[in-house]
């Protein structure tokens, strides 16, 4: 398995079915309801941003298929002396859980790398299943808090 950091506009073309593929998925659970071009420009946006934007996908070494992928970007709250950066979102193909892991040591190293003090993942569900799957495919997140979404029009 191969893990790389996309720095270019043209990988995600190259990619898209599959960036496509798990946007759809996840944001139905996320409860994004923004159009398909809204996440290819975010995701543009995220690879072009080297210094705020982060997007890492995995591959299998013997066919070049993608697993899985990770987007992350800069959420440092105003005056703070400490970044963070939040996974606005991730996905893996059934039965590729070990792909997530890879990609977060990647993203580990580049927090330590560029003074990152922390990143967070949400989730849209409350309960049990979704904690043992977090903890299931990440390595040491902590239940921190609980979103809580109201949609205003």
């Amino acid at each position: 398995m191969t893990v790389t950091r996309l720095y270019h506009i043209a990988d995600v073309l190259k990619l898209w079915p599959f960036f496509k593929e798990g946007i759809l998925y996840e944001a139905k659970y996320l409860r994004y309801d923004h159009p398909i071009d809204v996440y290819r420009r975010i995701l543009f946006t995220l690879v072009r941003d080297h210094m705020h934007g982060w997007v890492a996908i995995a591959t299998d070494d013997s066919s070049g298929d993608p697993l899985a992928f990770v987007l992350a970007h800069d959420v440092t709250p105003i005056h703070s002396d400490r970044r963070e950066f939040e996974v606005s979102m991730f996905y893996y193909r059934h039965g590729n859980k070990p792909a997530i892991r890879q990609i977060q040591d990647r993203l580990d190293a580049h927090c330590r790398e560029n003074g990152i003090h922390r990143y967070y993942l949400t989730t849209s569900s409350f309960c049990s299943t979704a904690e043992r799957v977090f903890k299931d495919s990440w390595r040491g997140l902590e239940r921190s808090n609980t979103v809580f979404k109201r949609k205003v029009f």
